[in-house]
């Protein structure tokens, strides 16, 4: 009410929210038409049509943007002073996120993914981070939101044109020769030829940065509100939340920040990187080369073309990764052939993964130079190499030398010491959790026996043989070392870990 009584004078209609989601009708039709849940669809962008997902009426938010970057308070008087067009978004993403609902809780899942790509980008990222939590959300709806990753519907070709034709000329040639390749939550990316050398034009979607900014107003309002209302119950700062959330994504939306982290990534990991001895063979991975004579510019990003399959299909439950490795005949395994099969797939795919693991680690330890978003439409295998290749630098994070310091630290104390508490309150030394739990002796108590239960699940250690007769200092040594050093279930490890990356970046 009180955004309303500040409203200008000039008269102001709002325009019809410009998600078409299901109707009620549609909704009932689908559940007659169909009494068990569908499976999910992989879709294939030369089946999708554009989704044009701009605003007209936030044009001028979209040019304070490109001024003053993410600024909370700018687009909050923005807002202060159009409140109508907040209360637009407001009832257009009620009615979607009630549509969702409504299709989980149904099975509907084929119609998942149009649903949330219509809401833009603040959605489509936790659907991504989701695409990789199958232990929270189940198989069906994760194998569905995979094609959140880069198989999303493209932009229209005209708005897309517009961008390339203001920022790179250069790149129009490219939008000639074909639809878009891929397409995701901030951007689509264009495959042709310049100058005789195959490359990928990567083109921002037109109308995302106002809608990132609409969806930030609304989630501070929100955040305002429960921490207003919820008082010292809630110990985080859900502004800081929402600011550091939206702050992020503005990041990735500069495209010219992403070449930066591309040729800082490549002199860490690339063939000539400062950081290879820490990988394993090959001793490197790839990361799209870049072309001086085309710089990047804020929506528009010209790289090397790189051919390859996805990571995530080399150990997939997904029938289409059975074409994943060259090593797979393409017609369908039988029950006598498919675990033979099955296992020279997965083991081929090992080298790989270990390399992969350990550059992560190596990222997050050694250098601090993170790559903060690996989904699987990010890490792709060569196909004309087998190397490994990262895709999509808009994130990369730095992490402190404290940090990387005390999770070695942890690392140490947790699987060698398997001393807990002393792990927890590391973790608050760190400022990785709130020095309130810290200080609560029963809240401290239930984060040790959180890490406690976390151990159990991931690690297993041998048991400990008695010393057979005769045996040297030197064996007792060996034998106890073994006995110290537990198995790791990295499919635990890893889905958890992996889901915290999402959302954490």
């Amino acid at each position: 009410v009180s955004l309303g009584a500040r409203q200008q004078n000039t008269p102001f209609t709002p325009a019809p929210p410009s998600v078409d989601t299901t109707t009620v009708a549609d909704l009932i039709e689908l559940n007659q038409n169909e009494g068990v849940k569908q499976s999910p669809k992989k879709y294939d962008l030369k089946d999708r049509a554009p989704v044009d997902i701009t605003i007209p009426e936030l044009d001028e938010l979209e040019e304070l943007i490109q001024q003053r970057g993410y600024d909370p308070r700018a687009i909050d008087e923005y807002f202060w002073n159009h409140p109508l067009q907040l209360a637009s978004r407001a009832l257009e993403t009620t009615k979607a996120l009630t549509t969702i609902s409504w299709l989980v809780n149904n099975g509907k899942y084929d119609k998942l993914v149009p649903a949330i790509e219509k809401l833009g980008p603040s959605y489509v990222k936790f659907g991504q981070a989701l695409a990789s939590r199958s232990d929270l959300v189940g198989d069906e709806v994760a194998m569905a939101l995979e094609t959140l990753q880069d198989g999303m519907a493209p932009a229209p070709i005209a708005l897309v044109r517009a961008i390339v034709e203001d920022e790179c000329p250069a790149a129009l040639q490219v939008l000639d020769q074909g639809q878009a390749f891929a397409a995701a939550s901030l951007s689509q990316v264009y495959r042709g030829v310049i100058d005789g050398k195959e490359v990928a034009v990567k083109v921002q979607r037109p109308g995302i940065a106002s809608r990132v900014a609409a969806d930030a107003a609304l989630l501070r309002t929100v955040a305002k509100a429960v921490e207003f209302t919820a008082g010292r119950r809630i110990k985080a700062s859900l502004l800081d939340a929402v600011d550091e959330f939206a702050g992020r994504i503005f990041e990735e939306m500069d495209f010219v920040n992403e070449a930066a982290n591309i040729k800082k990534f490549d002199a860490l990991y690339g063939p000539n990187g400062t950081s290879r001895k820490a990988l394993p063979p090959p001793g490197f991975v790839r990361v799209p080369g870049l072309f001086p004579s085309i710089p990047a510019t804020r929506r528009v990003l010209v790289m090397e073309w790189m051919e390859g399959q996805r990571v995530m299909s080399l150990v997939s439950k997904n029938k289409d990764a059975q074409s994943a490795l060259d090593i797979v005949d393409e017609e369908e395994c039988t029950l006598d052939t498919w675990e033979e099969k099955e296992c020279a797939r997965r083991a081929a795919s090992l080298p790989l993964i270990d390399l992969g693991i350990r550059c992560t680690l190596s990222q997050l330890i050694e250098t601090g130079v993170m790559h903060a978003d690996p989904h699987g439409g990010n890490l792709i295998r060569m196909r004309d190499t087998g190397d490994l290749a990262y895709l999509d630098f808009g994130l990369v994070s730095e992490i402190p030398a404290s940090v990387r310091d005390g999770l070695v630290a942890a690392v140490t104390l947790l699987i060698f010491s398997r001393d807990y508490k002393a792990v927890a309150g590391l973790f608050g030394e760190l400022q990785l959790v709130p020095q309130d739990i810290i200080e609560n002796p029963y809240q401290f108590e239930s984060l040790t026996k959180s890490l406690e239960n976390a151990a159990a699940m991931t690690l297993s250690y041998p048991d400990d043989d008695e010393a057979p007769e005769g045996e040297t200092p030197k064996e007792a040594r060996l034998r106890r070392a073994r006995c110290a050093v537990p198995e790791v279930s990295f499919d635990k490890l890893l889905g958890k870990g992996w889901g915290v990356r999402c959302i954490d970046g």
